[in-house]
């Protein structure tokens, strides 16, 4: 079978975990912010963790979110016609939290590893979108390490 990006072995063995853990959370996967929210929000996640601020655009329905964290670029699926995609404060925070870890360790964690996690779970909680509570139940049942 050919390797493609999202079969290939990335070095990254918790990043499948991650992404069912997420996709379980089903208002994880539907657009409830604008742009501009989804904007003010990193920034000031990021501003909270001691970061600069990174650029968000939005990007194709047809797309995952993503961030460039050299270009310190986020980008955020677009709504569907049925209103999914990435512009969520989950989501959102998922790219923040590789910015983070990016800023605070370069390229020495891995992308969706324990440190990647501990952010992910920090900014998930800080900014109201579960509790502590919730993320060690939920993250607990795909195994999910975090420092």
């Amino acid at each position: 079978m050919r390797k493609t990006a999202r079969n290939a072995d990335s070095g990254d063995p918790q990043r499948d975990s991650v992404y069912r853990w997420e996709a379980s959370h089903e208002t994880w996967n539907v657009c409830t912010l604008s742009l501009e929210q989804c904007s003010e929000l990193a920034n000031r996640a990021l501003k909270a963790a001691g970061c600069m601020p990174a650029a968000v655009i939005q990007g194709p329905s047809n797309r995952y979110s993503w961030n460039i964290p050299k270009l310190r670029i986020i980008s955020m699926q677009g709504p569907s016609k049925k209103g999914r995609g990435g512009m969520n404060a989950a989501t959102l925070l998922h790219e923040v939290a590789h910015q983070i870890c990016f800023d605070r360790h370069r390229n020495r964690v891995k992308d969706h590893g324990p440190t990647f996690l501990a952010a992910y779970r920090e900014l998930l909680i800080n900014f109201g979108v579960m509790t502590a509570k919730e993320f060690s139940l939920t993250a607990n049942k795909f195994r999910l390490r975090w420092r």
